[in-house]
This record gives structure tokens, sequence and C-alpha cells, in this order.
């Protein structure tokens, strides 16, 4: 990312062209490049704490249970994750 906002802040490329051969989001990078009043690095090595929506002792049973079922070649799809976050929930 920071390479990605490098060569759009010097105009060697535009957003579209490095989010492309970066593989970052352009409107990330594009708000990357507009905030000057901090450095790519500060901007891109921002620490985010996240707060769990499970108790930790559920969090790791369903981690357990999805090892699990992909050991015993279970298909992970996105609907089934919808069911086990209902399951979760409704728990």
């Amino acid at each position: 990312m920071c390479r990605a906002v490098r060569v759009v802040t010097i105009g060697e490329v535009g957003y579209l062209e490095a989010s492309k051969y970066f593989s970052v989001p352009g409107g990330t990078l594009e708000r990357y490049v507009k905030d000057t009043s901090h450095s790519p690095e500060e901007l891109v090595n921002v620490h985010v704490e996240r707060r769990t929506v499970l108790p930790s002792e559920l969090e790791n049973e369903l981690l357990e249970y999805c090892i699990t079922m992909d050991q015993r070649y279970y298909a992970w799809t996105e609907t089934s994750g919808h069911r086990t976050h209902g399951f979760a929930v409704g728990n």
C-alpha cells in the first residue's frame, strides 16, 4: 500500500492503475493519498482494536468445530457460514 501511495503521489500512475497493479482498494488508496498530514507508513500501520462478538471459549469451540468439519472433508460455503453464525447468535 505504501508503494501504491508513493507512485500516485509523485504522479507516475493514477489511482485506478495503482490499485489494480498493487492489488489494493482504490477508495482506500485515494483516501491515503489525500491525507497529507501523515506519511504513508503511518497511515498503513494503524492498529485497529476490534471488540470480539463471541466469548473466547465459544469462539475456540467454533474454531475447533470448523477445523473438525474441514478435516472430515465437509465443504465450507458461504451459506454454511451463515448457518453457523445463526447458531452462534441463537445460543
